[in-house]
C-alpha cells in the first residue's frame, strides 16, 4: 500500500508479477478453474487497477468504523494468506454489529462457482 500511494506503477509491476502466479487451490477444481481465468482477466491490462485500489484503501475512508450501526456479515477464508483472518477479527471488533463467519479450508475465493 505505501508504494502503491507514492509510486503506483512500480506498484503494479509487483503486482503484475504476483498476478502471473498460479493461485493457491481451493479444493474444488470447478472454483480452481473459475479463480484462474479470473485471475487472467483481472490482469489483462496490468496492475495498475490493483495499485490504484490499494492506494486508495490506504487512505483514511472518512467516516468510523464505530459509526456503522447496520449488520454486516464478514466472510473470510481460514488459509487467506494476503488478507488474513486476523483483519477479519479486527473488523468484527470494531463493526458495532458484526458477525465474522471464517470458512475453513479456504482462502480469497469461498465459495464454489455456478456452473
Amino acid at each position: 500500500m505505501r508504494i502503491a500511494r507514492v509510486a503506483p506503477r512500480v506498484a503494479a509491476r509487483g503486482l503484475e508479477r504476483w498476478g502471473r502466479r498460479p493461485p493457491p487451490p481451493t479444493g474444488d477444481p470447478a472454483s480452481d478453474a473459475a479463480y484462474a481465468r479470473g485471475r487472467v482477466e483481472s490482469f489483462r491490462d496490468g496492475g495498475l487497477w490493483l495499485a490504484r485500489e490499494l492506494a486508495y484503501l490506504g487512505r483514511p475512508w472518512g467516516f468510523d468504523l464505530t459509526d456503522v450501526r447496520a449488520p454486516v456479515t464478514l466472510w473470510w477464508g481460514e488459509n487467506d494468506a494476503v488478507c488474513v483472518p486476523s483483519i477479519g477479527r479486527d473488523y468484527e471488533g470494531a463493526l458495532p454489529n458484526a458477525t465474522l463467519r471464517i470458512e475453513p479450508g479456504t482462502h480469497q475465493i469461498l465459495f464454489t462457482p455456478l456452473a
